[in-house]
């Protein structure tokens, strides 16, 4: 395994955008966040902070966001692309929650404002604009910071501490999923 691929060369950053309803002590109560670092937050200060010193190291960044990050593609005459159309046909049949409907417009709205407030910051715009991807094939080779999509749904832990546990189950989901590929596709020893 090459140490681009190494899973101790990434750290990975879940954020479950929540709500704009303010919390106690001036923190979004339902904002939260959570690294493959064993850090974790409640406030968009913290958040910046960790990010900051994690760009300074040299090791790939998966940042995820609970909010729809691929916007599915209206065609003329044709309406959603089939792999999104698929994506609405599946939620109807297994009655899930929608992703893209009522709770991920809202979602998505808080994203903007998130991502909004963390380019004001110089640094992590440097590092952003110098290293985006959404590919994983080019995420570590050409990009430092992989952009992903942490949709967690279905979670039986209590209100107070519901958005930070989905952050902390969406790191660990994409930790063990990334561990799976590496081991799929890595030569035998």
């Amino acid at each position: 395994m090459s140490k681009n691929n190494n899973p101790d060369n990434i750290v990975v950053v879940a954020v479950d955008v929540g709500s704009h309803e303010k919390g106690a002590k001036g923190k979004d109560a339902t904002f939260a966040w959570y690294s493959s670092l064993e850090k974790k937050g409640q406030s968009l200060t913290e958040l910046k902070d960790h990010l900051k010193d994690v760009l300074k190291g040299d090791k790939k960044v998966a940042l995820g966001f609970e909010a729809p990050v691929f916007i599915p593609w209206w065609k003329e005459g044709e309406g959603l692309a089939p792999r999104d159309f698929e994506r609405f046909i599946e939620a109807e049949k297994t009655k899930v929650r929608g992703w893209y409907y009522q709770g991920g417009s809202a979602a998505l709205a808080q994203l903007i404002a998130l991502l909004n407030t963390l380019l004001k910051d110089d640094m992590i715009l440097t590092e952003i604009t110098k290293g985006i991807t959404f590919d994983p094939n080019v995420w570590g080779k050409e990009k430092k910071i992989l952009i992903w999509e942490a949709f967690v749904s279905g979670g039986k832990n209590s209100p107070k501490d519901q958005h930070l546990k989905d952050a902390e189950v969406a790191v660990e989901g994409f930790m063990e999923c990334y561990k799976s590929v590496i081991k799929a596709v890595s030569p035998a020893p």
